[in-house]
């Protein structure tokens, strides 16, 4: 698992979508998709940039997304709410949504650790070609 990073958006960048990505303890979360200019890193046409918001602080993972988060009911993101049955364990697999690919299947698992009150990302699928 990767550690998500603390993020802010760029001027330059362009929301195209905010997707209601559930909530945890109450705190709303919610997955910012954004266009950004070809020179930066995931400024490919069919690329975008996520930025995961929870309690008003937005995470990024470091792999870019696909742009079909642009559009609603594609299945590129989807809410799980699954949290193992160890009592002791405080990790919370919350959602996935789709990485930028040359095919289908590569996504993004985001898990979040209540103890140590942070994100992490897991990548499912094929490294991109």
């Amino acid at each position: 698992m990767t550690a998500l990073i603390k993020a802010k958006p760029e001027q330059d960048w362009k929301q195209t979508r905010s997707v209601p990505f559930g909530s945890i303890g109450g705190n709303v979360v919610s997955l910012d998709v954004y266009k950004v200019p070809k020179e930066d890193l995931c400024g490919i046409e069919h690329e975008r940039v996520g930025l995961l918001t929870y309690k008003n602080q937005a995470y990024r993972y470091q792999d870019c997304f696909s742009y079909s988060m642009d559009d609603d009911g594609q299945g590129t993101s989807f809410i799980l709410n699954y949290q193992p049955n160890d009592h002791h364990n405080q990790q919370l697999v919350h959602g996935a949504a789709e990485l930028a690919a040359n095919g289908p299947g590569r996504k993004v698992y985001y898990v979040y650790d209540g103890t140590q009150d942070r994100w992490f990302g897991l990548r499912i699928g094929a490294p991109l070609r």
